[in-house]
């Protein structure tokens, strides 16, 4: 048996694409962001 996506499941996929997309463009700001925030919670 194979699994594929129904239609339902492809209209999902393309509702969370731009957030993927937007995921991987800002990755490397989001990670910076989260070790200032850990570095301030710290002191």
């Amino acid at each position: 048996m194979e699994y594929t996506l129904t239609p339902l499941g492809h209209s999902l996929s393309e509702a969370f694409c731009p957030v993927w997309l937007w995921a991987e463009a800002n990755y490397a700001a989001v990670m910076r962001a989260r070790a200032a925030f850990a570095g301030a919670a710290a002191e």
